[in-house]
């Protein structure tokens, strides 16, 4: 971990650690994995940090199930969980940007 967290270091510099929020799009929401789950916990180790809420709080998800729900992903970094099902993630993809769920 200490290798990688130098290599994030001397590549942000100035800019790290970077603020971070892990995402899960589900078919009627999105999850949030917050800083206590176990992906966070693995992502704080590294060296990135949590914004506002995320990081205070004491759950390990959070279900944003509304639009008005959205500014609270706020980041320098967006981590998306992927899977199978989950593989639309490429719709919400802006040119240029890249992605890597699988085939998307």
């Amino acid at each position: 971990m200490s290798v990688l967290r130098d290599r994030l270091r001397t590549h942000y510099g100035s800019q790290w650690p970077l603020r971070v929020s892990l995402i899960e799009f589900r078919d009627d929401h999105i999850r949030q994995y917050l800083a206590r789950s176990f992906a966070g916990s693995v992502l704080s180790e590294v060296g990135f940090i949590w914004p506002g809420m995320q990081a205070d709080s004491l759950s390990v998800m959070r279900k944003l199930s509304t639009p008005e729900s959205l500014p609270v992903l706020d980041a320098d970094l967006f981590f998306f969980l992927c899977t199978r099902k989950n593989r639309r993630l490429r719709n919400f993809t802006a040119p240029g940007q890249r992605t890597h769920c699988g085939n998307a």
